[in-house]
């Protein structure tokens, strides 16, 4: 058969098994809000937002707005529940620029996590400077 003749070069681990494992960790949480499972959370951004992967790098985000509830105002910004890989891979993922990213960190603080609201342009500048020490 042709595609016998087909030998992928692997990426052991892969992204994706990463997450299913660090999401195996938060699967019995004694804290139910803590609580993950992969599998919902894959098929719910999967159905509204975006899931992106690699062998090195996956995302789930999906738009929200983060302007005050008592406005009628509109700030899109990206939310990030899931990431893992490098953070200049992980921000190539996304499917179109806004200028915030909301990144819940770790499943730590109340709820589902700790929310961190940062600037996209900063995100940018950190993965440049990473990349140009890198390079050094």
């Amino acid at each position: 058969m042709a595609t016998d003749l087909i030998r992928p070069l692997l990426f052991k681990p892969c992204a994706f098994d990463r997450a299913r494992a660090f999401y195996a960790q938060f699967a019995n949480h004694p804290d139910p809000k803590k609580r993950l499972c992969f599998e919902d959370d894959l098929l719910e951004y999967m159905r509204r937002g975006w899931v992106k992967c690699s062998p090195t790098a996956i995302a789930f985000a999906r738009v929200i707005n983060i302007a005050p509830e008592e406005t009628k105002l509109v700030e899109p910004a990206w939310f990030i529940r899931f990431a893992l890989g490098p953070l200049d891979e992980v921000l190539g993922m996304l499917p179109f620029y806004l200028p915030r990213i909301v990144w819940c960190r770790n499943n730590e603080g109340p709820g589902f996590g700790t929310l961190k609201n940062y600037s996209t342009e900063r995100l940018f500048k950190l993965t440049r400077a990473r990349i140009k020490k890198e390079k050094k």
